[in-house]
């Protein structure tokens, strides 16, 4: 009986393992693959997004990284993936007030999110005058957007 192989990055997939990371330590995926008649490694970039499935198992993560493998038996490639805790690690988010620049564009540090000029922005806009032809335009689009 045929069955068609698993393929990952257009190579045979020999084995796989996942951790799962709990709390602030992160997900990630190893894959190894081998070559099978001439094949050769689909190109990719580092930090693309990749999706890995293999019946009910899925998994969404960045490629950290591919290792290429040689040896008596042949080549072989070794894929990790990362659910991406990593990217968001030394972020700053700003919930009450920010003492500082005013300016988001002008400020010179760059691992921030200030939630609160987001939210406090909302709260104006939701008590401002403005807000009976707001909520007719949004209404439309969002029951547009569900459909």
């Amino acid at each position: 009986m045929a069955f068609d192989a698993q393929k990952f990055l257009g190579l045979k997939v020999i084995d796989f393992s996942s951790s799962v990371g709990w709390n602030d330590a992160g997900s990630t995926l190893t894959v190894k693959m081998a070559p099978e008649d001439d094949e050769s490694i689909a190109p990719y970039k580092i930090g693309e997004v990749k999706d890995f499935s293999f019946r009910a198992f899925n998994f969404v993560g960045f490629l950290e990284r591919v290792i290429e493998r040689h040896s008596s038996s042949g080549i072989t490639y070794e894929a990790t993936l990362s659910d991406g805790k990593e990217i968001l690690r030394n972020v700053q988010c700003v919930v009450g007030n920010l003492y500082g620049n005013k300016d988001d564009s002008a400020c010179l540090v760059d691992n921030y999110f200030n939630i609160f000029r987001y939210f406090s922005n909302l709260i104006f806009l939701l008590w401002s005058p403005f807000v009976p032809p707001l909520i007719f335009l949004v209404i439309p689009v969002t029951s547009f957007l569900s459909q």
